[in-house]
């Protein structure tokens, strides 16, 4: 499965299909590494941390900044908050917000109505797309990502 993954990031165009795939790539790992944090936080007491530093593949991130056994709010931070470790939810949400920025640069706003509804948005799924023919949503297609940057802290 890596190898197709690998083949796919490596050989696809960086179109919109492309950036749906990475998209759902994204969305996949912080539903997952969400999933994880929640069996740790309900029996993480009982197993340790280790296991899940290893999931994330982050052990021997943690160990080089960390040099102490792992604890809980180092742990946290490196798999929350920190935007520079590729397996935390602050480097997917960055990255997410950055893919739909990119969409919605080429094809106009529709993320912000779904993301942050209320916020300068119609209110109406599509509302603010541009007209035929026009190419890009300018000024436009910031408000989206600033806001998922915003929400990860």
């Amino acid at each position: 499965m890596v190898t197709l993954s690998g083949f796919v990031l490596d050989g696809m165009t960086r179109g919109t299909g492309w950036r749906f795939l990475s998209m759902g790539r994204r969305i996949e790992r912080l539903w997952n590494l969400a999933a994880a944090l929640q069996v740790a936080t309900r029996e993480g007491r009982d197993q340790g941390l280790e296991w899940l530093l290893q999931w994330a593949d982050s052990s021997v991130t943690y160990r080089s900044r960390y040099l102490v056994a792992p604890e809980w709010l180092p742990v946290l931070d490196l798999l929350v908050r920190d935007e520079l470790v590729p397996r935390s939810l602050a480097f997917q949400m960055k990255g997410l917000a950055e893919t739909v920025e990119k969409l919605e640069a080429r094809h106009g706003r529709f993320a912000l109505d779904v993301v942050a509804p209320g916020h300068g948005g119609t209110g109406r799924a599509g509302a603010g797309r541009p007209a035929p023919g026009e190419r890009s949503a300018g000024p436009r297609a910031r408000p989206a990502a600033a806001h998922c940057r915003q929400r990860v802290g």
